[in-house]
This record gives structure tokens, sequence and C-alpha cells, in this order.
């Protein structure tokens, strides 16, 4: 008759057979009536539920109310018919589980704690994810210089303080108790701690945005406020150019304005006046030094070492009836005195008896220099002169004392030779080349290509390279583009080592001595006539068999006949033996029938790895075969082996 196992409730958990366990249908082995070996199920289940079913995975068939202690957080836990939950109502995990009335959930993943009235989650604290780092107002103790503490509120926005706010102005001490709050890797604050909000300097421009009602108005120290209406408006707005509402002159916006003739002056003299001459109807625009003792100068500035001003521009008033005007030159001594560089981009015209110019350098963008042109007139015709007139036409270089023509540098025409002529040397710096024709001709390293014949020469120094036709000498190579041909009378020797005047090649067709050079016909001989050698396993082969096989490795048409191979043979004997007895075991149980009767049966039957035992012999040998006229290997004879 079989047990029926009932839960608390009344509810029929399972029909227990005689004779069976049953270990499915809870955690706890349930043992059937007459079942052999009942005790071991019995103790194990004390133990089980003694240690709550202790594991670090939870157990595989629960029923609701049942308890397990979780090795891996140590916490006891109780299955509600669906999970397991922990005992104390808090919940560690990353996702939200379902709160019940008191429950408390620790957000894992954004480090947030939360409570449950049973209707909605509140949050605890903090109020700021871990993903969002430090984001609130907190409270920090720091010291003073006298060594009393002042507290003052902390201002952090994700991770980073932003901002200091004390309710009184003091020097914090320069301590590590200090610095931990005021020097942060993403911010800095002074020691000077001062009454108010402090703010970080490592953010840089870190403003308040939005309005304060003291922001609209300046106000002064004894307490006046100005209105925006007490100053000088835009004339508009530079982000809005269609914003018109105010076109008042009298405004300051990018530039400053002022629309009447009379201009700006300037100076307590009233030396310098900016204005418009409305004495005819040009309206000139006018720069006026009023004081004809004193210069008007346009200064710049420059960084040479820090920044410096320069006279730029200066105007001398009239002295002796001579205005002077001089840039970048404080004291002009000419009408128009440049102590620097001018650009003039149109014509320049000079008419004078003398040109003079004082320079290092001459450059001329023009492409041509025409000398020797005279009588220009205002059209700019000229009288073209013949070659006898153009006679030592050029460029002349003057050196030497005054009346010494020995140390003329020149470049001129002349008309005798109808030529350019030079007094001195003329030298072609590297990478330029004499030319004729526009072919080059010579460069400092080769003549040209185009230059052909060179008859009268008698002697050239040592050559890096020579071709001639096919054949090329090239340091110690010889190329040649097709067959190289020696047509020689006598003996050919070539001499391989100049310290050991017998070491050439000689004796081509029959080399005979180690310094003799051998034909291809004479090698393929020699390696056809070679005897030959090899190890083979000959194991339940014949002789004919082994023949074949030299024949796979050296084919006997590559060997003369007479031609020898040796074979050092191998082969085996012997005998392995298994033993299949050990590797078969069996078990066997006994069958209770009815509790009437018991049979033993068998249970189980297992195989092993059966033991082998090999018992081998060696016999080595060594035998001859030989090319025969057939040009096939065969048998020649036994040798005796040395092994």
């Amino acid at each position: 008759m079989s047990y029926k196992i009932n839960t608390t409730n009344g509810d029929l958990l399972v029909d227990l057979i005689d004779g069976k366990i049953d270990t499915v249908t809870t955690d706890l082995t349930l043992v059937g009536r007459n079942y052999t070996g009942y005790g071991e199920a019995f103790n194990e289940n004390f133990v089980k539920l003694l240690e709550n079913f202790a594991s670090t995975s939870q157990p595989d068939n629960p029923i609701r109310g049942q308890v397990w202690y979780d090795t891996s957080d140590g916490r006891l836990k109780v299955f509600d018919g669906e999970v397991f939950r922990s005992t104390d109502t808090t919940a560690y995990t990353s996702v939200e589980p379902t709160l019940l009335e008191g429950d408390i959930w620790i957000d894992s993943r954004n480090k947030q704690m939360y409570f449950s009235d049973g209707v909605q989650k509140f949050l605890v604290g903090p109020n700021y994810t871990s993903a969002q780092n430090q984001t609130d107002i907190d409270a920090i103790t720091l010291v003073d210089k006298s060594g009393r503490d002042k507290v003052v509120a902390r201002l952090s926005v994700g991770g980073t303080p932003v901002a200091l706010i004390s309710k009184e102005s003091f020097t914090a001490a320069n301590i590590d108790e200090n610095i931990q709050y005021l020097e942060t890797v993403d911010a800095e604050f002074s020691t000077q701690i001062k009454q108010g909000i402090n703010l970080t300097t490592n953010l840089g421009t870190f403003y308040w945005q939005g309005s304060a009602l003291n922001a609209f108005n300046l106000i002064d120290n004894d307490g006046d406020i100005f209105s925006s209406e007490s100053f000088v408006k835009r004339q508009y707005s530079p982000a809005d150019p269609a914003d018109t509402a105010e076109l008042n002159p009298q405004t300051v916006d990018w530039s400053l304005a002022i629309v009447e003739d009379a201009g700006l002056t300037v100076g307590s003299l009233s030396n310098f006046k900016i204005y418009v001459d409305n004495s005819d109807i040009n309206d000139d625009v006018v720069l006026e030094g009023t004081n004809p003792y004193k210069k008007i100068k346009i200064k710049g500035t420059y960084i040479d070492g820090g920044p410096q001003t320069v006279d730029a521009v200066t105007i001398v008033p009239l002295v002796d009836n001579d205005a002077r005007v001089g840039i970048l030159n404080p004291n002009p001594g000419y009408n128009l005195d440049v102590n620097g560089d001018v650009r003039v981009q149109g014509n320049l015209i000079v008419d004078g008896t003398t040109t003079e110019l004082s320079t290092v350098n001459l450059q001329i963008e023009d492409k041509q220099v025409q000398l020797a042109v005279t009588e220009i007139d205002n059209l700019g015709d000229s009288t073209l002169l013949n070659d006898a007139a153009l006679d030592d036409s050029g460029i002349v270089i003057v050196g030497g004392p005054s009346g010494h023509t020995d140390n003329l540098k020149s470049w001129t025409w002349r008309d005798v030779t109808d030529s350019w002529t030079s007094h001195t040397n003329i030298d072609i710096p590297a990478n330029f080349s004499y030319k004729i024709n526009g072919q080059t001709i010579l460069t400092s390293t080769a003549l040209g290509n185009s230059v052909t014949t060179a008859t009268g020469l008698t002697q050239i120094g040592t050559l890096n390279s020579l071709t001639v036709d096919d054949v090329s000498i090239n340091g110690s190579t010889i190329a040649v583009a097709n067959d190289f041909r020696f047509d020689i009378n006598g003996d050919f020797l070539v001499s391989i080592s100049p310290s050991n005047p017998i070491s050439k090649i000689k004796h081509v067709a029959d080399p005979v001595d180690d310094q003799d050079a051998a034909t291809k016909i004479y090698v393929d001989e020699a390696e056809e006539f070679q005897n030959v050698w090899l190890s083979l396993d000959i194991t339940g082969i014949s002789n004919s068999q082994i023949a074949d096989i030299i024949n796979d490795l050296i084919p006997a048409t590559t060997k003369r006949v007479g031609v020898e191979c040796r074979v050092h043979c191998t082969a085996y004997s012997g005998n392995v033996t298994t033993d299949v007895t050990s590797s078969v075991s069996k078990s066997f149980v006994n069958v209770d029938s009815n509790g009437v009767q018991n049979a033993t049966v068998l249970a189980n039957v297992a195989f092993s790895a059966a033991t082998d035992t090999v018992n081998l012999s060696v016999t080595r040998s060594l035998k001859k075969f030989i090319v025969n006229t057939a040009q096939e290997w065969e048998f020649d004879e036994d040798l005796v082996s040395s092994v």
C-alpha cells in the first residue's frame, strides 16, 4: 500500500509507491514503505533541513514556504511560490523588483535606495545616480589660518565642485585638511574665501545666467542709481541689422559718430583737430595741427621684448617754407624722407641729372634691362644706336684704388669680335651647364650627349664604367647583352687569385687538378658512376621488392651498368597478446517482489581499457644490389652487417 503525502493545507503532494524513493517532487528524499536503506535518505533529509538547503544555487524542486540559505550572498530566503525572497525585505538588484509595503530596494546600477508604501516607491538618496556623479550641495568644514573651523556649503555638478558658499570672509589655512577641498583635479579655489559665492577658477568663464534687478542699473558708492537712459545707447543691435528703433546719432555702438562738421578737438590747448572743411563745395576732411611748432605724428605699436611704439608718419610744420614728411623717420631731412622700403605700383618718373642707389641688392621686376637708350621723349620714343656706337656697352664693376683700371670686372659687348667679352673667369654653379643651341655641352661632371667626336684626346683618367657596343665594364663585372665570344689563338688562362699564379682554370674537358674546371658532361658522367646507399625496413618483402623500392627512389636509368647500391635492412618478428577478461567488471543487486522474494540480478556491466603485451625481435642485415645490363636494379649478394 502506497503512502499518500499531503501538504500542510491538505493538498496531495505525491502518491509514494512502496519500496521506492521520490527525489523529484521536493528537495527532500521521500521514502516509500519497505524501502531498503532508508536510513541514509532520512539522515540526509535532517541535514538539509538543518542547513536550510545551503548552496550557491537555489533548490531544484522548491515548494511554497521552503527556506533556502543562499551562500553566494549570505542571505536566508523563503520561496513564495514563484521566487525566493530575502527575509530582510531588502532587494539589491539592478532591475526594479515588485515592491510590497515596507520593502526596500537598493538600485545596484545607479547606487540609490528606495522604499515602498505598497503603492509607489520613494527615493531615500542620494538624489543623483552613480553615472551623474555627485550633484548637490553638501556641508564641509575648512580651518582658517587661526585654527578655527569654518562651515561652508559646497555646490557640486557631475562630481566637480563648482562653488563654495560662505556666510563670512576668511583665509583658509594651507594644510592638507583644506587642500582636499580647495584643490582637486577638476576644481580649484583660492584660500581667500569671500563672503557669498566663491566660484572655481578651473571652469574658465563661469557666469550666472539670467537677470538680477541691480544688473539693469549702475549704483555708485553714494547709492545713486543710474539707468540705461543716463548713458549713450547703441545706434542699432549688431545681432539684428534690421533693428532701426533707435537712430539717434548721439550713440556709441562699435564706433563713435560725430555728425557735426566741427568734428573733434583734442588737447588742453586744442592742438589737434579732426573736422570737415565746408568752406567750399568739396567738404574736405582735415586733420590739422594748430601749433606751428609741434609735429603731427601717427604712431604704431610693435612687439620686441614687449609692446613698443614707433613713429610711423611724422609731419613737420613749415621750416623756411619747406614742409617735410617722414615715414618711419621722426626727423625727416627731405620733403619726403622714408626710413624703410618703398613700393610704387605705378610708373616712377625721376627727372634729374643723377640717380643714386645706395643698396645691397637691386631687384627689378621687368624682364629686360635696356642700356644705351638715348633721347627718350615725352612719348617714350628713343634713338637706337648701331654696333659701333654700342661698343664696350655692358656691365662694369670698378675695383681697386681710384684711377686703377687693372682691377676692372666687366661683361661688355665688343664690336671688333662681335661677341660678349668677359675680363675675368666665368664660374657656373653646380647643377647648371654650358649649352649651345639648347643642347647641353658641358656640366661640372660630364660632356653632353650631343658631343660625339673628341679626336684630340690623348689620355683620360680612371673610368668608373665603360660601354662599347654590347659590352659593359663596371667595377669587377663584364656584362654582355648577347653571346660573349673569345677568339683566342693560344691558351685561355684566368687568374683566380693574384697571390697564387698557378690557380688557373685549365683542362676544361678533362679536369685533373684541384684548380681545373669541369664541363657539364663530365659532372653528369661522374654522377652516373656514383654508388648509392640507403636504409630500409624489409619486414615481409623479398629481394625483388627491395629492388623495386630502390628503383622508385633512384631510377636505374640514371646510373651506369655495374653501379652498386648498399641497403642496410631491418626486419621485425613477434606477437601481441591482449588481456580481455580484466577489462570487464559486473555488479549485482537484490530485487524484492512484494516483500516475499529476494533475487540477485545483474545491475551493471562496465568496460575498461584492455592490456596488450607486445613481444618483438629485430634482425638487421646488409644487402648489395647492382645495375644490370638491362638497366635494372637486381640483388647481387648478402654482406656482413656491423650491427
